[in-house]
């Protein structure tokens, strides 16, 4: 399997559990397009490995083997198909690796603020890695938060998500990919509040939303 193949399947992977992408990538800048996939299928593998499945023991194994991965990116190594279209770019991969271990905690605070608190290390590594991505500052709590929310709605949890939405504080983030996240995130955040699902047929409220979220 070739670098790219990966990459797509890793992609197509997250695209599927995230199909709002698909309407809102087209306010992203063409450039962006594919690192923003690459960006947040690998923050959704993370998620996976931190809080998915009922063992917690393969997803430590898979929490340090991508902080190796990451150690490796920052030498200009790689292994995982993901990296052939991050690793180029001059994040900060390995200040990353140094953050992976807020991921161990298996129970996270159900508090909002306590879980942020946890796993700020997360968010200022992340926000690091968008800046140098998407060449404009990010919000240090975007893409955590992105991952509870989406860690949230799958497990069904209505109270868990309103108290996300409640939580979600601060400017929007300057880097559109990013603020396109975040909004989508807000929405699922808000369906979920009211036990609601997104829905397809809904896809003009995305649609509409990515347009200002893009041009704010």
């Amino acid at each position: 399997m070739s670098d790219r193949s990966g990459f797509e399947d890793f992609a197509a992977k997250w695209r599927a559990r995230w199909p709002e992408w698909a309407i809102a990538e087209v306010f992203a800048p063409v450039a962006q397009r594919d690192v923003a996939a690459a960006w947040f299928a690998l923050l959704q593998e993370f998620a996976d490995a931190a809080w998915g499945g009922s063992d917690p023991a393969p997803g430590l194994a898979k929490l340090a083997w991508w902080q190796e991965e990451l150690r490796g990116w920052a030498k200009g190594a790689q292994r995982h198909p993901l990296g052939s279209v991050l690793r180029p770019r001059p994040a900060p991969w390995g200040a990353m690796a140094d953050a992976m271990p807020a991921l161990r905690y298996r129970e996270l605070p159900r508090d909002p603020a306590a879980a942020l608190a946890v796993l700020e290390p997360l968010g200022e590594g992340c926000a690091g890695i968008e800046a140098v991505l998407f060449d404009a500052s990010s919000s240090a709590t975007g893409a955590v938060m992105a991952m509870l929310a989406g860690a949230a709605v799958d497990a069904g949890g209505a109270s868990s998500a309103a108290a996300l939405r409640a939580r979600w504080s601060g400017g929007p983030a300057v880097a559109i990919p990013a603020r396109l996240r975040d909004q989508i995130v807000r929405r699922r955040l808000e369906a979920a509040a009211t036990g609601a699902a997104w829905q397809p047929a809904k896809r003009w409220g995305t649609l509409w939303g990515s347009w200002r979220a893009a041009r704010n």
